[in-house]
C-alpha cells in the first residue's frame, strides 16, 4: 500500500508541475507530460505486473486513467488516446492473471466508474472492458443487472438526444446479452415494446424478423 501511495503522490507531482499556475497544460507541454505518465507505466506498473502485484499496479493504472481525463490539456496530438489504449491492454492483461476475487474486485470498479467520474470519451474504454471481459457464467448475473441499471440511468438523462442515444445503445446490449444467454422470444419481444419509442431499439426489431423472413410482422 506504501507503494501505491509513493506513485500515486509521484504522479500528482508531475501533474501539478505540468499544471502550473494556469492549471493548463499546452499543446507544447501535452507530449512531455504523456511521456511521463507513460514511462511510469513502462517500467514500474510492468514491473510490478512481472512481480504479481497485480492490485497494486491495477489502482495505479486506474489513478492516470481518472488524472488524464480530468485535466484540463491540449491534447490535439492525441496523447489521452494513446495513454488510454496502453492502459486498456493492461487491464486485459492483468484480467488474465488475476485470482477470481481480484477479478471481482476490478469488475466493481469498473462498475463503479460510469457514473459520470470518468470523463465521457474515456467511458468508452470502461463500457468496452466490461462488455468484452468478464465473459465467465459467475458475471452473467452481474453484467446484465449492471446493464438495466445503465438504461434506468440514460432514461434520467436531460437532454432528448443524450437520452435517446444512451438509452438505445444499453439497451441493445441488454437484447444482445438475452439473446446470448438464450431468452425466451417472448422475453426479448417484451424488452423491445418497453423500450419501443427508442428508433435503435425500432431497428434491432426490425432487422430481427428481416432476418427470419417475417416481412409482413
Amino acid at each position: 500500500l506504501e507503494d501505491v501511495n509513493n506513485y500515486i503522490r509521484q504522479i500528482d507531482v508531475i501533474a501539478d508541475r505540468y499544471l502550473g499556475r494556469n492549471y493548463f497544460i499546452s499543446y507544447y507541454e501535452a507530449k512531455g507530460f504523456i511521456s511521463e505518465l507513460q514511462e511510469i507505466i513502462d517500467e514500474d506498473i510492468c514491473s510490478m505486473i512481472d512481480n504479481g502485484n497485480y492490485l497494486s499496479a491495477f489502482e495505479i493504472i486506474n489513478y492516470i486513467f481518472v488524472l488524464i481525463g480530468d485535466v484540463d490539456m491540449d491534447d490535439s496530438d492525441g496523447g489521452t488516446g494513446m495513454l488510454a489504449d496502453r492502459i486498456y491492454q493492461l487491464w486485459v492483461e492483468l484480467l488474465s492473471k488475476v485470482s477470481p476475487e481480484d477479478k471481482d474486485k476490478m469488475f466493481n470498479w469498473f462498475t463503479a466508474h460510469l457514473d459520470g467520474s470518468v470523463i465521457d470519451y474515456l467511458e468508452e474504454y470502461i463500457e468496452q472492458i466490461i462488455m468484452e471481459e468478464f465473459e465467465e457464467k459467475e458475471f452473467a448475473q452481474a453484467k446484465l443487472e449492471f446493464v438495466e441499471s445503465m438504461i434506468e440511468r440514460s432514461e434520467k438523462k436531460e437532454s432528448d438526444w443524450s437520452r435517446s442515444y444512451a438509452v438505445g445503445k444499453w439497451a441493445i446490449r441488454y437484447l444482445e446479452m438475452l439473446k446470448v444467454k438464450k431468452a425466451s422470444k417472448e422475453q426479448i419481444e417484451e424488452i423491445c415494446k418497453r423500450y419501443w419509442n427508442n428508433s435503435s431499439v425500432r431497428r434491432y426489431y426490425i432487422e430481427m424478423y428481416m432476418k427470419k423472413k417475417d416481412y409482413n410482422r
